[in-house]
């Protein structure tokens, strides 16, 4: 039987900007993770202001306080630190920065997660991530790092198998105390193809990881949820009645089959 764990928590508490890795996350009642992309940059259509649109997105570094009450916003040697409730000012510097009116909107309950029926946290393992990283070796290479930023993924698995997330589709698993539902590998957009630094596009991206992920595909994995290839982490739902409960560093990850005691 697997000993997965989670080995990283992630959070992005301004959505499509730097993500930060905390301890432990709490599950709301809509089932998201506390903090997690609990703003959004949108212009004056409403429209999400993300790196898919804007790929200069990139250059700004989000960096945040220990309790997540403050951002430190920086770009182009410009640098502010803002209280993160602070909406009118935060979006006055992101207006400067994009050169056109953006404003910052709240939703402590659900954020704005990227898939609004699978709405809970992305799961990805480290396996995967290294995996990954190995096949552009030749072309770019980029560390175990660099992979987190590119996939922004809330939870990385240790102790587990490349593409383990894979078997945890289509129905229940748990994290520590807590039961979350596999629903679909996620669909990817242009944004992994980019340094996450510089926005720089690596040649042949979608290309090389959707022929990959195909060649190496596992057993374990169900080609039914494949309608194409270009796809990498799980996409989650939690049920309400898991609310209140705290996913932390170290929790145990036990698929529906493994649940019952160490019979592989």
């Amino acid at each position: 039987m697997s000993a997965a764990s989670v080995e990283r928590i992630v959070v992005y508490p301004i959505k499509s900007l730097d993500g930060v890795s905390v301890q432990q996350a709490e599950i709301t009642e809509a089932g998201a993770l506390v903090h997690d992309r609990k703003y959004a940059i949108v212009d004056s259509a409403g429209n999400f202001v993300n790196a898919k649109r804007f790929s200069n997105i990139h250059e700004i570094r989000a960096s945040y306080s220990a309790d997540l009450s403050r951002v430190t916003l920086s770009a182009k040697s410009k640098e502010e630190s803002f209280a993160l409730n602070d909406q009118k000012g935060i979006a006055a510097w992101l207006s400067n920065f994009f050169s056109i009116e953006v404003s910052l909107r709240k939703d402590a309950r659900s954020g704005f997660p990227d898939d609004t029926i699978a709405s809970g946290p992305t799961f990805v393992s480290l396996a995967t991530l290294e995996t990954v990283r190995k096949w552009f070796q030749k072309i770019e290479p980029f560390d175990i790092e660099e992979a987190v930023r590119r996939f922004r993924p809330n939870i990385v698995i240790q102790g587990a198998d490349s593409f383990y997330e894979d078997q945890l589709c289509g129905g229940k698993f748990f994290v520590g105390d807590a039961t979350i539902i596999g629903t679909n590998p996620c669909a990817r957009c242009a944004v992994p193809s980019r340094d996450s630094r510089t926005g720089q596009v690596t040649t042949g991206f979608a290309k090389i990881l959707t022929e990959q992920r195909k060649k190496s595909l596992p057993a374990t994995s169900n080609p039914g949820l494949f309608d194409h290839y270009y796809r990498l982490c799980l996409n989650t739902r939690i049920p309400s009645s898991e609310e209140g409960k705290l996913i932390r560093r170290g929790d145990r990850v036990q698929g529906e089959w493994d649940s019952f005691g160490d019979i592989f």
